[in-house]
């Protein structure tokens, strides 16, 4: 490799590593490859339930490794679809704190009284632990919440850019 060549790919080097150590910490990724609302972007958030607030059904989630820590906070706008006696949807109060949670999620712009507010409202979530115990990753599955409401729109991620929008009656149509 001569010397201009390699002058060239510093930069490209140092960015990538710059990327690489910036994104071991986050906790934030991108769901895997499935059926999703299509303006749903594959933003997902794990982390331990530390705070609920019931009257704005948001979720205060914490991610711990070593001495960093980082906070999200997310909306159950109309509670989630998680199967119970009564059939009710599941609010932010029925979580206890010290569930560990992966919250499917979308960014939204609320008006509040200083002007306009970026939250995240839940689109689906998954259990991580429950009651203290790990859920067995066979046995997780991820719950659709109300805010959710364009699964009747599916968008897959498996597919790259571009990827098909498809409806429920495509997905039952004979090809």
């Amino acid at each position: 490799m001569f010397l201009p060549e390699l002058i060239l790919m510093k930069p490209a080097i140092i960015t990538a590593v710059l990327v690489l150590t910036s994104s071991a910490f986050a906790q934030r990724g991108v769901a895997p490859n499935g059926y999703y609302p299509s303006a749903y972007r594959g933003d997902m958030f794990t982390g331990r339930t530390i705070a609920v607030d019931p009257e704005t059904e948001t979720l205060s989630l914490k991610y711990e490794k070593g001495a960093k820590a980082e906070e999200f906070h997310v909306r159950l706008e109309g509670g989630c679809f998680v199967p119970s006696k009564t059939g009710e949807p599941m609010r932010a109060k029925n979580i206890p704190e010290g569930t560990v949670l992966t919250v499917l999620y979308m960014p939204k712009s609320v008006q509040e009284a200083g002007g306009k507010k970026k939250v995240y409202v839940a689109i689906g979530i998954e259990f991580v632990e429950w009651n203290g115990s790990a859920v067995a990753l066979d046995k997780r599955q991820v719950f659709r919440c109300a805010a959710g409401k364009g699964w009747n729109d599916y968008r897959s991620f498996g597919a790259g850019p571009g990827a098909a929008v498809l409806s429920p009656n495509d997905l039952t149509v004979p090809r």
